[in-house]
């Protein structure tokens, strides 16, 4: 961790020896940040194949293996002025590491993630279901953010498909963190069974479309909170993943909310 007396020192370090990874382009498939009309992070995902942005999205495939058990892709991505200069976007790691055992993710693995970048690090997953503080990497000096933090699974490093739950926060005044996302990573399984495990990170701890407010439950304030969001044309609006808000946004919401979920 970096105490707050070193954070002006480190920052500045960092933005000098980090100037040119942060100057270039979006990369497909990376995590894009967005401000909400709130002010909260919010997670998108970048086309892999070029075709935009899928607004909303908290669930990211990975895969292990540009040299032996690491990865730093995704990274993250905003486009210019979405922060202010000077700041700084870091994360938490929410809960221990898991593994897929062919039907869920309720297997706490002897591995463990160690996620460092340049300085910056090294930060570790824990053994038990706890909140453990990441670090903070610089926005540029046009009010971007592009980093791509590295992710190494420790030994023994075993095959299959490993599950990590993060958060995002800004040292921004105003800014509101993120709500939980999930990176599940791939160590030498099949593509099959890494989709499968993709697939059922969504269907089981994303949540409710209609949970709009992140409250753990579906009433009246998600609506309320959705109506101010489609009226803004805000981007959490785009509940059907278009990439645009329109009225087709606004049927989904509703027929979500009416069944529930």
């Amino acid at each position: 961790m970096i105490r707050p007396a070193m954070f002006p020192i480190v920052m500045t370090l960092l933005t000098v020896t980090l100037a040119a990874p942060l100057a270039v382009a979006q990369h497909a498939g990376d995590i894009f940040l967005q401000l909400n009309y709130l002010g909260r992070i919010c997670t998108a995902r970048i086309d892999p194949d070029g075709g935009g942005i899928f607004n909303n999205a908290r669930v990211f495939s990975a895969e292990f293996g540009e040299s032996p058990n690491f990865t730093n892709d995704p990274g993250m991505d905003s486009d210019p002025g979405t922060f202010a200069v000077g700041t700084a976007i870091g994360f938490n790691i929410r809960r221990a590491l898991r593994k897929w055992d062919g039907t869920d993710f309720s297997q706490i693995p002897e591995e463990r993630i160690r996620v460092r970048l340049a300085i910056l690090g090294p930060v570790f997953s824990p053994e038990t279901d706890e909140v453990v503080p990441g670090f903070a990497m610089p926005v540029n000096t046009q009010g971007e953010f592009h980093h791509h933090p590295g992710f190494t699974l420790l030994e023994p490093a075993s095959d299959g498909v490993y599950l990590l739950e993060l958060e995002l926060w800004s040292t921004q005044e105003g800014i509101l963190p993120s709500r939980p996302y999930w990176m599940v990573f791939n160590q030498n399984e099949s593509e099959a069974v890494h989709a499968e495990a993709i697939q059922w990170v969504i269907d089981n701890a994303v949540g409710c479309v209609s949970d709009f407010d992140a409250s753990g439950f579906v009433d009246t304030d998600d609506f309320d909170d959705f109506v101010r969001a489609f009226e803004a044309g805000d981007f959490t609006a785009d509940v059907d993943g278009t990439g645009f808000v329109d009225t087709d946004d606004f049927d989904f919401f509703v027929h979500a909310f009416e069944s529930g979920c």
